[in-house]
């Protein structure tokens, strides 16, 4: 009966658009993903959320909570302590998978929630074209372009915010230190011979300095091209700015952004449709 059941739903999954017509293959798309998660686990929202999730299918529990209490833990428990408990429960499903419909359905869901996708059909049709578990950090791009759009506004020369736009040019520019950065920036080299300098130089270096760093951020929605090390250099911008303690941290942020920014646009569609009524 339970091999019935499991190609009846093998069926259903293959008929679906754009999915694979190859169960064999399917199967081995998941486990390429799911061996390869722990490596880019970084307790983001939606990555804990696809553990979660997997982990109750794969065990047949009702919600989250029973989950937790099966791993020994309480909804109390520190998010690190989760975070461990979670990947260690993710390398036993790995090697405990046997293609039944449950846990073939325990990592679509995974999958799906990973990715960040609508659909199990749109998980199943990913799984496709890549196994990769690497999150794609051009998601982040709206809140990262957003957020450089309004550093003029704020910027105060106040000396992280320097030291963010500094950073963030070195980065942009492939120079491999802050001194050489500095001087891409026009900053004369004697600023940094050690030698006592007067404070109107070192207030006239500032100023300048200022200016330079305003004058890069503006260009970089039009110089934007999608880059690695451009959309590196912007995340370590938006880190060394809040002074947030790390990257994870800083992404974590950012895909909440973007999802409310999506919202929102969501709300203006829908303003504008019933005001075209």
């Amino acid at each position: 009966m339970l091999k019935r059941a499991y190609f009846a739903d093998a069926q259903a999954d293959l008929t679906a658009d754009q999915a694979p017509h190859n169960l064999a293959y399917l199967d081995a798309a998941l486990l390429g993903l799911v061996e390869r998660l722990p490596a880019y686990y970084r307790g983001l929202a939606n990555q804990r959320d696809a553990l979660l999730e997997a982990g109750r299918i794969w065990r047949n529990l009702p919600d989250h909570r029973s989950l937790i209490e099966s791993l020994g833990l309480t909804e109390t428990a520190s998010p690190e302590l989760l975070n461990k408990n979670l990947v260690q429960l993710l390398r036993r499903i790995s090697g405990g998978y046997a293609g039944y419909p449950h846990q073939r359905e325990a990592l679509l869901r995974l999958t799906q929630l990973w990715r960040q996708l609508n659909s199990r059909e749109e998980a199943i049709a990913s799984l496709q074209q890549d196994t990769s578990p690497r999150p794609p950090l051009d998601t982040l791009d709206p809140a990262l372009l957003s957020f450089v759009q309004r550093i003029p506004q704020y910027y105060e020369g106040k000396g992280n915010q320097r030291n963010a736009l500094t950073e963030a040019f070195r980065l942009w520019r492939q120079l491999d230190s802050r001194t050489t950065a500095l001087m891409a920036l026009g900053i004369q080299s004697d600023i940094f011979s050690g030698v006592q300098l007067d404070a109107a130089t070192v207030q006239q270096a500032a100023t300048q300095l200022d200016r330079e760093l305003v004058n890069f951020i503006r260009r970089i929605p039009a110089n934007y091209d999608q880059s690695d090390h451009q959309r590196q250099a912007l995340v370590r911008l938006v880190q060394l700015w809040r002074e947030t303690p790390t990257q994870t941290q800083v992404i974590n942020s950012l895909v909440e952004e973007v999802k409310a920014m999506a919202a929102a646009r969501a709300v203006d569609r829908a303003s504008d449709y019933l005001a075209a009524w």
